[in-house]
């Protein structure tokens, strides 16, 4: 896990998609070490002296902001595939929904794998979508859902919330972009990642890092020694797949990860919120 100085190497159409979503003002890379020491955190010269200027009035505001842009009825097993289209949505995931299979996208054959609750990809488009957990009260809230946001390209973004403590399993990824997702306060769990990755000032004091070599690594955001409900017994937990709490999946070849918390404010030189403006595409007030 590091956080460094900041190369460009945005191909053109992160360029191009980075006009509306401007990169978070810390958390700046450039080539990693050639070595790694378990469980501690390399800075940028100067970062530690950098804070985030957001107050809890703030945050709420961003909460609200996020959560009236999602209009649109729940939905589950939601597939949006597109080849040169970017995608830019808001969705609300319940997962005790169980839509008729007329309705839905053909299963792949011969994998045998189970339908995500959310698959989006865009083969050359900016994926940038808020994703909203909120089960019908009729649902289970411990089913963990599962989400997969993709993009070969090009930049891949989440913000997700949760008004439940629904546990979910995230797997964002591009080959070529960057990869930003914004997590609840009280995510507590796994985080894979495959490319360099940078969590925000204010992950940091909550994320423990147990390896990263040749660009591929674990991390555990909370306390990795407290059990859950959904993972009562830590001694079971042998390999990823056998964590089934809070879990985020990503990966760049040729990009960065980066990691915030749903109500961190991203500030524009301007001294606009960049947030703000990407939601009033959705034509949502900033109160």
């Amino acid at each position: 896990m590091f956080l460094l100085n900041e190369k460009d190497e945005a191909s053109s159409t992160e360029v191009d998609a980075h006009q509306n979503l401007s990169p978070p003002p810390y958390g700046l890379e450039s080539t990693a070490p050639t070595t790694t020491v378990p469980q501690k955190v390399y800075l940028s010269e100067g970062s530690q002296s950098q804070t985030l200027a957001s107050s809890s009035s703030d945050a709420e505001t961003i909460i609200a902001t996020l959560s009236s842009s999602f209009v649109t009825p729940p939905t589950n097993f939601l597939t949006i595939h597109q080849k040169h289209s970017g995608i830019k949505d808001s969705w609300t995931i319940d997962t005790s929904l169980q839509p008729p299979p007329a309705l839905l996208a053909r299963s792949k054959k011969g994998k045998g794998k189970k339908r995500k609750n959310l698959d989006v990809f865009s083969r050359h488009g900016t994926v940038d979508v808020n994703v909203k957990l909120d089960p019908s009260s009729e649902g289970d809230i411990s089913q963990r859902a599962a989400l997969q946001v993709g993009s070969r390209h090009s930049l891949v973004q989440v913000h997700l919330l949760r008004p439940s403590s629904q546990p979910f399993h995230l797997n964002a990824y591009s080959k070529h972009g960057k990869v930003r997702v914004y997590i609840p306060r009280d995510f507590h769990g796994l985080v894979e990642h495959k490319g360099k990755i940078i969590f925000s000032p204010s992950l940091l004091p909550k994320v423990t890092s147990f390896y990263n070599e040749k660009g591929k690594g674990n991390s555990f955001i909370g306390d990795w020694r407290t059990t859950s409900p959904n993972q009562p017994s830590m001694s079971a937990f042998n390999s990823p797949s056998d964590w089934n709490g809070d879990h985020l999946e990503l990966s760049s070849k040729h990009g960065t990860l980066y990691v915030h918390y749903i109500d961190e404010e991203k500030k524009e030189q301007a001294g606009t919120t960049s947030l703000f403006k990407w939601l009033k595409s959705f034509g949502c007030d900033d109160h």
